[in-house]
């Protein structure tokens, strides 16, 4: 079962990057494997990398047009949100996630003006 199919579109993507940041972020090597490209003749859709960017692309659109992310996102820019969190956590999953979550809620705190 897809988190697409029990999730609303929010929470898919929310959780779908919580569990590629903490996977990515424990895993030595992994985050360089999901960016690359496949080798070896192996189908794109087939590979880590063609499978990861599918699942991306049907949260990413089903978020999109639920209004829940901005039109611009791609599913590419999810994947090296999550890598990036990743290298710059040091294989430590608890800080990729709060760094995440302040990437997902912003920096900035909200005010009666805003």
């Amino acid at each position: 079962m897809q988190l697409a199919d029990t999730h609303s579109p929010r929470d898919a993507v929310t959780t779908w990057l919580d569990e590629l940041t903490t996977y990515t972020s424990t895993t030595r090597g992994v985050t360089t494997a999901l960016m690359a490209d496949p080798e070896g003749g192996i189908a794109v859709e087939d590979s880590c990398h063609g499978l990861l960017h599918g699942a991306a692309a049907r949260l990413v659109a089903d978020a999109a047009e639920a209004g829940v992310v901005r039109d611009e996102v791609t599913p590419l820019d999810l994947i090296t949100l999550a890598n990036a969190l990743s290298l710059a956590s040091d294989g430590d999953a608890d800080a990729a996630r709060r760094l995440l979550h302040l990437a997902l809620g912003g920096v900035l705190s909200r005010t009666e003006a805003d």
